[in-house]
């Protein structure tokens, strides 16, 4: 199973999209997402708006993969949980955030053990193809704790 997640603040239908243009060809994956308020639709996912933190948690134990937007929030639910992410970062010119902190955070973790960032969706589609071989992030305590702290500081609360 996929789970898909684009955060609560804002719709995020450029990933979504992408997602359901992937699921048109591998239609025996079971993909969930959570989505917040969009009026995107969906023929082969299974969408919900919100999910109780219950749900949250069971759909982030069943999946395979996680696929979401360039959040703090779903890189650590992913390394907690032990699943491959894939994160694409919003863009501020799409309208899709009110800044461009989720380039910069992009930028930070890019080299990151079982993070995975796209910008595309020909990169999206080649890693959901390989997802059997990715590997889940670390969780290691090696600094990384202190080092993400540090950067939301610095880049991502200066911005909101």
């Amino acid at each position: 199973m996929i789970f898909v997640t684009t955060g609560t603040q804002f719709p995020f239908d450029r990933l979504l999209s992408f997602v359901e243009e992937w699921s048109i060809n591998n239609s025996d994956m079971h993909i969930v997402a959570q989505t917040g308020d969009t009026e995107f639709k969906s023929k082969n996912m299974e969408l919900h708006p919100y999910l109780e933190p219950q749900r949250y948690a069971y759909y982030l134990k069943k999946a395979q993969v996680l696929v979401g937007h360039m959040g703090t929030g779903t890189m650590i639910d992913a390394q907690k949980n032990g699943i491959p992410a894939i994160l694409m970062p919003r863009k501020f010119e799409l309208n899709e955030h009110r800044s461009e902190h989720q380039i910069s955070t992009a930028k930070q973790f890019k080299d990151k053990k079982g993070i995975y960032i796209v910008d595309d969706k020909l990169a999206l589609f080649s890693l959901l193809d390989q997802m059997d071989t990715l590997v889940p992030p670390e969780i290691t305590n090696n600094g990384t704790k202190d080092q993400l702290i540090n950067f939301l500081k610095t880049q991502v609360f200066k911005n909101t």
